[in-house]
C-alpha cells in the first residue's frame, strides 16, 4: 500500500479550485466574482463539522463586520462627522486565540528552561 501524495484528496480539489480561479481572472472575471467562486468550491470541497462555528460575532473568519451608524455615536472609532457606513475590524475571538498562543509558548519556554536546569 503507498502512502498518499499530497495531490490526493482534499488538496487536489483545492489545487484545481485556485487553477479555476486564477483562469477565471485571466479571462476578465472580476475578483469579488472569482473569490465568490472559490469560497462556494472550498464550501463544497471542505468537509463541514456537525458543530458550527465556536464564534457567533464572525463564523470563525476572525473579522468582524461593524455597521457604524455615523455621527455622533460613531462605533468605528473616528472622531470627525461622517455618515453611516460598514467596518471590517478583527474579532475579539482573535485576540483571545492570540492571547492563548503566547501563553502557550511562554509555557513552552519556561518547560525548556526547567530541563536544561535539570540535566545539569
Amino acid at each position: 500500500m503507498s502512502a498518499p501524495t499530497y495531490e490526493s484528496g482534499i488538496s487536489a480539489q483545492m489545487t484545481s479550485a485556485m487553477d479555476e480561479y486564477r483562469r477565471m481572472r485571466v479571462e476578465g472575471v472580476s475578483q469579488a466574482d472569482a473569490v465568490r467562486g472559490l469560497e462556494y468550491v472550498l464550501r463544497q470541497v471542505i468537509p463541514q463539522t456537525s458543530h458550527g462555528p465556536r464564534c457567533r460575532r464572525c463564523d470563525d473568519t476572525h473579522w468582524e463586520h461593524v455597521a457604524c451608524q455615523g455621527s455622533p455615536s460613531a462605533s468605528c472609532g473616528r472622531v470627525r462627522p461622517h455618515d453611516e457606513h460598514e467596518v471590517v475590524r478583527r474579532c475579539v475571538c482573535w485576540e483571545l486565540q492570540a492571547a492563548a498562543r503566547q501563553a502557550t509558548r511562554e509555557t513552552d519556554q519556561i518547560e525548556a528552561m526547567a530541563q536544561r536546569r535539570r540535566r545539569r
